[in-house]
């Protein structure tokens, strides 16, 4: 019975995950908003905007507020996306860290 629910499992994870800055841009492009616009509205560097959008800065809390004050969608969203995109990119690179992990707590169940 064991090997049947392996066989049928379905892992929910994405194959890719894209980074908040890939949204960020094409909202840009819907509003017609420039990088370097959209960096004079938030008050920072084109920079910064530029590494954003390229999924090379952290989105924090702060940058999260930012966005939502500038564009009206809700900080939460991007720290949703952010944080999803930093588990994904994280989790192959710990891959058989966490299997002993799992292991360990398996043997204890």
């Amino acid at each position: 019975m064991e090997a049947n629910k392996m066989k049928n499992h379905v892992d929910p994870k994405p194959s890719r995950v894209l980074p908040p800055g890939v949204t960020l841009q094409s909202e840009l492009a819907a509003r017609n908003i420039s990088i370097r616009e959209f960096a004079r509205i938030l008050g920072r560097p084109q920079s910064f905007v530029t590494e954003l959008v390229a999924g090379r800065r952290l989105l924090t809390a702060e940058t999260a507020l930012q966005l939502e004050a500038a564009l009206e969608i809700p900080a939460g969203y991007w720290m949703n996306m952010e944080s999803g995109y930093r588990l994904w990119k994280q989790e192959p690179d710990q891959a058989t860290s966490l299997e002993a992990i799992r292991g360990r707590a398996r043997a204890i169940a």
